[in-house]
């Protein structure tokens, strides 16, 4: 390592300035970085970091600081008495979901390991040990910078006397330069390979492990719940029922685990089947992409991509620099006494990673605000998720890996009396008791190399083939009083969801004068199967005697096959300050239904459709870097969503007094496109960081599940009323020719210190409007403004941590009244219109924490909702009508918990 004669401090002003920003606890020796350093003055081109990773070796540790495109920084190495810093200059952190990088007492002999951003374009790394200065070296690396660090073990020296304004003394000088040794190592890495959050063209967010766990989430709901813009509508029977982002929910939002899509929401009368298979405690990392992006994620995806990361074992056996962990996790909530209990165990046998976590989850109905419970029906819900991985390494970054997941959720109610009186069931329902049992089982073989210096065609491969099975039991009981005596029905449904798929992405990257690219190009294929039985019974005999007209299917069984094509090249030119992102994608849908019999009986003379389509999808995307940590960025991209199988073939009949009812299939029914456009700036800096998002979506042939067409003048009633035969009621999916919604997203944060820790305030905000342009309206689906705001501390070693964040939702925007359908009487008009149920506005508070007890032993607590405050989530009750005579049991059901708590205790070994 070259040497450098250190410039002497002469000005006490500046030595004093220099006590405030690093504690001198003695003379300091100073070395330039020289591996390709870049001359400042000569390009002052911004480095940024894309990861850092602390590898633990048989003399210590590695530290490795990834670049992106391997480019160097320029710097230098301070040694102090029992610590050294680092500056890198023109060097900006661009690190997944963090502002900074750090790591106590990750060996003996050192305390703390830092990385940290301290100006717009300086970045400083410190090295602490336990009384004794540690030895860092600079080694070859190809990927950025890469230090050896030892710590001390001979005895340490008495503290050196300081002495204002004397110079730091000059290391002896070594020319040579380490070649890293090849060893078994465990990483505890921040990676910026998930780096979209800070340079993608559109808003993303990246939860990290770390922050699921402290912030205590059970599920995707309590997850995103600092997250304005995004909700997770909720159903009493069904359970979670997806992801809303930006006014879009449903199918309309790709949701998918490992790159493999989860089974499409599925809803009928009373009857909700959400998306909730993934366990969160098996998560690595959850990622959010707001809005379409259609080349690469999928064009079905209108409102956003949810992305679930599972763990594995070199995730978390980077923590403890060790080739074998056991991790314990314990967790319990008071809203709804529930427990939660995970194990984890991760080895290393040389290129052989094993991986397994086993999660049980128990819990109750939830304890409302205000102590009115008289709507909560009991329940009782378990779960038990097990995730099983094998990795093969080649090498690093270069591996083969087995997967092998299974989900299992049951959830048993007992309806609340005073729920009975809202059912729709004919009769007076008397008493009602659900089971419903979610399973899903995956396996999947997936192949990944990621490496920039491969001098070949390719820099990254990911390849995948999967299987997946779905399935959800609902086993129902009740008791109806109909025309004066009791009966005992029992209704048996069933809901399958098969998948057999395929994916590839690959990535090239090349340079052309000075212009860079980062092409991107793959395929993902799948062939999906659906099934919906239905059986119901009388038991008032004491034996199961099949009803007439069953069994049924809701919609014929169906197998939907999929393939799309993907191209996109990342092209960065003008000093790297603009980037240019084009894509294109290539979709094919099929769906072929089969004329069961079941669905005939049901649907009475209407065949199956069969649908196919096609599509060339483009997609442009934009940024450009106005100053170093400050970019603007734009994106367009177009949208493609074919009808699914339950929306073409949407079929029933209710062959009820009064009100007879049917749905029939459409064939007629088009495929929903949008136009979507993003416009933005996000700007980070030492201290400050701050994002404003807007966007403006069209929608053309937007699909309206169940609409009322027309009275079927040739089908009526078998019940007459007053001696005359009364219609049918037919109602169909329907498109809405054209649509809008627009929006305004906010995100900020202010760091009071410009060290690691300290005081913190961050804030966000969502907007969203949308309207129904054909009719005139609003789309029910957009959900209120809301503002979250949190102060936090975290000590300087992340020893403890603690914010208190208060969330603000606003009224909903008031929907029209429309014709409420179950009105109509005899054939007639509807007799009154439907008013939507909008909750008022609220706002809760939350205090939440964790202490680090040791290094293998932490805890983490939290205060929710401290004001005991009642109140809604507009996504849960939005289509409750205030007109019904059970509004209030309607309502009652979806209130939200009270006052209550949660502690978590993890501890590894």
């Amino acid at each position: 390592m070259h040497k450098k004669t250190p410039q002497f401090f002469t000005s006490g002003l500046i030595g004093l300035s220099l006590v405030f920003l690093i504690p001198l606890t003695g003379n300091a020796s100073k070395t330039k970085i020289t591996n390709n350093p870049i001359q400042v003055t000569q390009n002052n081109q911004l480095v940024k970091i894309t990861g850092v990773s602390l590898t633990k070796t048989e003399t210590g540790l590695k530290l490795n600081i990834e670049t992106l495109q391997g480019t160097n920084p320029d710097g230098e190495i301070l040694d102090y008495d029992t610590y050294t810093v680092i500056k890198l200059v023109n060097t900006q952190l661009q690190l997944s979901g963090r502002d900074s990088f750090s790591q106590a007492n990750p060996i003996s002999g050192v305390s703390l390991v830092s990385v940290t951003q301290t100006s717009e374009r300086e970045v400083e790394i410190k090295v602490v040990g336990e009384g004794k200065l540690p030895r860092v070296e600079e080694l070859e690396s190809k990927t950025g910078l890469l230090f050896e660090i030892i710590p001390e073990t001979t005895a340490a020296k008495p503290p050196t006397p300081e002495v204002t304004n004397q110079p730091p003394q000059v290391k002896p000088e070594n020319t040579s330069k380490k070649t890293p040794e090849t060893n078994d190592t465990i990483e505890l890495s921040v990676v910026g390979a998930a780096n979209l959050a800070e340079t993608a063209p559109g808003n993303i967010t990246v939860i990290d492990r770390e922050q699921i766990q402290r912030q205590q989430a059970r599920d995707i709901r309590d997850l995103i719940r600092y997250e304005p813009g995004v909700s997770v509508p909720y159903d009493t029977r069904g359970g979670l029922q997806g992801v809303n982002i930006r006014g879009l929910d449903g199918n309309r939002v790709n949701m998918q685990v490992d790159g493999i899509r989860l089974p499409a929401e599925y809803s009928y009368g009373t009857t909700r089947i959400g998306r909730d298979y993934v366990d969160i405690e098996t998560l690595n990392s959850l990622e959010i992409f707001r809005g379409n992006n259609s080349a690469i994620l999928g064009s079905d995806a209108l409102g956003g991509t949810v992305s679930f990361n599972t763990a594995n074992a070199s995730n978390l056996l980077d923590i403890l620099g060790k080739n074998s962990l056991t991790n314990s996790r314990l967790q319990y909530t008071s809203k709804d006494t529930g427990f939660v209990g995970t194990i984890t165990q991760a080895n290393r046998f040389d290129n052989l990673d094993t991986l397994f976590i086993y999660t049980r989850r128990d819990r109750n109905a939830i304890q409302v605000a205000g102590g009115n419970n008289k709507y909560q029906d009991e329940q009782d819900i378990t779960r038990n998720n097990f995730l099983g991985k094998v990795t093969y390494n080649f090498a690093k970054n270069n591996f083969l890996e087995f997967t092998g997941e299974y989900f299992h959720n049951i959830a048993d109610s007992r309806f609340s009396p005073d729920n009975l009186p809202g059912m729709t069931f004919e009769g007076s329902t008397q008493a009602l008791r659900e089971e419903v049992t979610t399973k899903r089982t995956r396996l999947s073989l997936g192949y990944q190399f990621d490496n920039l210096d491969n001098q070949s065609w390719l820099q990254f491969a990911r390849a995948s083939i999967y299987y997946q099975d779905a399935n959800i039991q609902e086993d129902s009981r009740r008791s109806i009083l109909s025309r004066g005596a009791i009966q005992n029905q029992e209704a048996d449904k069933e809901f399958i969801d098969r998948v057999i798929g395929a994916n590839l992405q690959l990535r090239s990257d090349f340079q052309v004068g000075n212009i860079k690219n980062r092409f991107t190009y793959g395929f993902d294929i799948s062939n999906t199967y659906n099934e919906r039985n239905y059986f119901n019974f009388n038991t008032t005999s004491g034996t199961r005697v099949a009803l007439p007209t069953f069994p049924q299917k809701d919609f014929p069984d169906s197998r939907t096959f999929r393939l799309g094509i993907f191209l996109q090249n990342e092209i960065t030119m003008g000093n790297d300050k603009l980037k240019i992102i084009p894509g294109l994608r290539f979709d094919v849908y099929n769906l072929q239904a089969e004329d069961n019999l079941e669905f005939i009986q049901k649907n009475q003379g209407n065949p199956a459709v069969d649908y196919a389509a096609s599509a060339i999808n483009p997609s442009l995307g934009l940024t450009y870097e106005i100053s170093p940590g400050t970019t603007t960025f734009a994106r367009y991209s177009r949208g493609f969503r074919p009808p699914l199988y339950d929306e073409l073939n949407f079929a029933f009949r209710a062959d009820i007094p009064l009100r007879p009812h049917k749905g029939i299939p459409n064939p007629d029914l088009k495929t929903e496109t949008s136009n979507n456009f993003e416009l933005g700036l996000r700007s980070r800096s030492q201290q400050f960081d701050f994002g404003v998002t807007g966007f403006y979506n069209r929608y053309k042939n937007f699909i309206e599940r169940s609409a009322f067409v027309f009275f079927d003048q040739n089908d009526f009633g078998s019940i007459p009323s007053g001696g005359r035969r009364i219609p049918f009621q037919v109602f169909q999916a329907q498109n809405i020719p054209d649509a809008e919604i627009l929006g305004l997203e906010l995100k900020a944060a202010y760091r009071f210190s410009q060290n690691p820790g300290g005081f913190s305030i961050k804030s966000a905000l969502g907007w969203q409007v949308g309207n129904d342009l054909t009719r005139n309206r609003p789309l029910a689906t957009i959900g209120p403004l809301q503002a979250v705001v949190g102060l936090g501390y975290q000590s300087p070693n992340d020893k403890w941590g603690a914010e208190l964040i208060g969330t603000f939702v606003a009224k909903a925007r008031e929907l029209a009244l429309v014709d409420d359908q179950q009105s109509v009487v005899n054939g007639g008009q509807p007799t009154r219109k439907i008013d939507f149920y909008e909750p008022d506005s609220y706002a809760l508070f939350d205090l939440i924490g964790y202490y680090n007890i040791s290094q293998n032993l932490s805890l983490t607590a939290g205060i929710y909702n401290i004001f005991n405050t009642e109140y809604y989530q507009y996504a849960d009750v939005r289509s409750i009508n205030t007109k019904s005579p059970a509004f209030e049991a309607q309502r009652g059901r979806y209130a939200q918990p009270g006052a209550n708590f949660a502690v978590g205790l993890s501890w590894r070994f």
